[in-house]
């Protein structure tokens, strides 16, 4: 199972004229469960979403350890002058909480290793990241949002031409005071 052929198949085309697989899984995600197709076509929402999607983790990670490495340089220094000269409490306390702060993100990092390996194993795909998961989910939601869209704009369409129609259609006039035997 391959993460990028299911964004892929969400493209394939159905036996109904202009519908794809997307069109019909949201079709069927909107009969199970309506709110959360609501929950997606809200732009607002699907641009969070979508930062989320846009954080280059390797990248990041790669920031934090540069700022540890200064950080460590620092602290050195710090700890080399610190008995020669007075300085506040607040110093030393900056640096114990930058530590644990850091600490912390690396802790962080960790477990998004981790989740990329347990998805790389799960997907067959050695070279499955964190970024290239939150991007091909990006897809396949903003995709699943735009079938349901069109979904939505078809079904409209449809009704408009049903009651088009009924208005366009005249009824033709019964009497009902008359029966059989009056025309006899």
């Amino acid at each position: 199972l391959d993460l990028l052929s299911l964004v892929d198949a969400l493209n394939s085309p159905t036996n109904q004229v202009n519908r794809t697989v997307s069109h019909v899984l949201a079709e069927i995600l909107n009969d199970n469960y309506p709110d959360y197709l609501i929950s997606i076509t809200n732009d607002q929402a699907l641009i969070e979403l979508k930062k989320v999607f846009s954080i280059k983790y390797e990248k990041l990670y790669t920031e934090i350890r540069e700022i540890y490495h200064e950080y460590q340089q620092l602290y050195n220094e710090y700890s080399n002058i610190k008995h020669k000269y007075e300085f506040p409490l607040f110093i030393s306390s900056m640096f114990l909480e930058t530590k644990i702060q850091l600490e912390k993100l690396f802790q962080q990092e960790l477990l998004i290793k981790k989740g990329e390996q347990d998805l790389a194993i799960y997907f067959c795909s050695n070279d499955l990241t964190i970024d290239i998961c939150l991007s091909t989910v990006g897809q396949f939601v903003d995709k699943l949002r735009l079938a349901h869209i069109e979904n939505t704009k078809e079904q409209k369409r449809k009704c408009s031409t049903i009651s088009y129609q009924r208005k366009q259609s005249v009824p033709l006039p019964i009497n009902r005071a008359s029966s059989f035997l009056s025309f006899i």
